[in-house]
C-alpha cells in the first residue's frame, strides 16, 4: 500500500517526491501478506550449462536478457554476498532476449572453483546471481 510522505515511509521501493510516494519507473509492485513480487520485465535466468570444448564457456537461457540491445555478464566469487566486487566480466559475450553465451576469462577459470554470474541487460536491469561450479 502506498503511504503518504507525512508518515515518514514510502515502502521498500518508493521515494517521497513533493509530499507523495512515487514508484520507480521499472517496478510494478504487487503486495502479498509475506512477500513483494516485481514485474517479469526484469531479466531472468531459466536454464544454464557449460559449453566449448574446454568447458570454459557458459550458456544461459531466460527472459528479457538483453532487453532488445546489448548485455553484459559480471562474474563474482562463488561465495557471493551483496556488495562484493566483481572478479571480472565474461568474454566474447553474445546475447539475445532469450539466450546469452560467454567465455570465462582464463585467470578466473584457473583461479576459482566456480563463480556467481549475473547478466545485465541494455536497460541496466540484472538477473539474480547464478552459481556455476566446475571443480
Amino acid at each position: 500500500m502506498e503511504r503518504a510522505a507525512g508518515d515518514g515511509e514510502c515502502g521498500y521501493s518508493g521515494t517521497c517526491v513533493a509530499g507523495a510516494c512515487q514508484r520507480p519507473r521499472h517496478f510494478d509492485r504487487v503486495e502479498t501478506p509475506l512477500y513483494r513480487f516485481y514485474s517479469p520485465r526484469w531479466p531472468r535466468v531459466g536454464e544454464w550449462g557449460f559449453g566449448c570444448d574446454d568447458g570454459q564457456c557458459i550458456w544461459t537461457s531466460g527472459d528479457n536478457l538483453s532487453a532488445g540491445g546489448a548485455c553484459q555478464v559480471f562474474l563474482y566469487d562463488a561465495a557471493w554476498r551483496f556488495g562484493t566486487t566483481p572478479l571480472g566480466a565474461g568474454e566474447a559475450v553474445t546475447c539475445s532476449n532469450e539466450l546469452v553465451t560467454f567465455r570465462l576469462p582464463a585467470a578466473v577459470y584457473r583461479g576459482q572453483r566456480g563463480v556467481n554470474f549475473t547478466v545485465v541487460n541494455a536497460q541496466g536491469q540484472w538477473t539474480f546471481p547464478v552459481l556455476a561450479l566446475w571443480r
